[in-house]
């Protein structure tokens, strides 16, 4: 539209330049015809001067409204161009985001089904060395140490899942939390205590992903199958990533 104005304007002030020179060349009848002192020819060129006058003025005035035109279109054009670069950079910056966080997410889970492959290539030479051992449990810092069958609970990432959920949710669930530990302490099942300590881990972050606890707390159930049977408490749980 731009160009087709410029072409416009261009033509407009070609076809004035002629009928200028048209209005020169009748003045020059004019003054001729006046030495002969033909008023009816003399009439008829200034009436045809008054004309192509006419007709200036009316293409001076198209080619003032196309300027005008063009005038306001250009800073209009520049706005709707820089209004659809600032969306397009911002679908941009958002795709890049959403692509760099699913990184993170699709890294945390492999690392963490490369632990739990690691634990259970070693699970079966783990179970026959513990069956020498005598049943016992002891304290060290800050873990649970159970000998006879090598299970450990970090005591004080449950304990922060524990106080976020009591603040955030209710007793109920938080005692949910409690109730899990218990029962993977008592069962010693490894593969268990390193997916609940990853999903606690977890929990206790300002802002966990609800994709990583559901696969941290399906990796604790097929560890455990037996937690299933703990409909309730399952139930809480699920509800904190739901």
């Amino acid at each position: 539209m731009l160009f087709e104005n410029k072409a416009e304007i261009k033509s407009l002030k070609s076809e004035i330049e002629r009928l200028n020179g048209k209005i020169q060349f009748l003045s020059g009848q004019i003054e001729r015809q006046n030495q002969s002192e033909n008023k009816a020819e003399i009439k008829s060129l200034k009436s045809e001067i008054e004309r192509l006058n006419g007709k200036i003025q009316f293409l001076s005035g198209q080619i003032e409204r196309q300027n005008q035109y063009v005038v306001e279109y250009i800073p209009e054009l520049f706005r709707k161009l820089s209004y659809e670069i600032d969306v397009n950079r911002s679908l941009i910056e958002k795709a890049i985001s959403i692509a760099k966080e699913n990184q993170i997410q699709i890294g945390q889970i492999k690392n963490n089904q490369i632990n739990i492959l690691t634990r259970g290539s070693y699970g079966i030479n783990d179970r026959s060395n513990n069956k020498i051992h005598q049943k016992e449990e002891r304290i060290m810092g800050d873990k649970f140490e159970k000998v006879h069958n090598s299970t450990i609970i970090n005591r004080s990432t449950v304990q922060n899942a524990f106080n976020r959920v009591q603040a955030e949710f209710d007793d109920e669930t938080a005692n949910a939390l409690k109730r899990v530990e218990e029962e993977i302490n008592k069962s010693g099942n490894k593969e268990a205590a390193e997916n609940f300590e990853a999903f606690t881990e977890e929990l206790a972050k300002s802002e966990p992903k609800k994709s990583l606890l559901k696969t941290l707390w399906q990796g604790t159930l097929n560890g455990l199958p037996t937690l299933a049977q703990l409909s309730g408490v399952v139930s809480l749980i699920m509800k904190l990533f739901s």
